[in-house]
């Protein structure tokens, strides 16, 4: 590896309002450009808690 990244990896939530909002989510990056994101897998979660009132921390 040459020490520069082909993409970068987005890890996030959507909202605490929405069903499902406190499920881990993924993104990668459109090539180098930190700014602009594509939902990995439809933006569905990727990590799901079925503990306690169901969201990630």
């Amino acid at each position: 590896m040459n020490g520069n990244p082909a993409a970068y990896l987005l890890a996030y939530f959507t909202s605490e309002a929405a069903e499902n909002g406190e499920q881990l989510r993924f993104a990668v990056s459109n090539g180098t450009e930190p700014t602009s994101f594509i939902p990995i897998a439809g933006g569905e979660p990727a990590l799901q808690s079925s503990l306690g009132e169901g969201g990630l921390r």
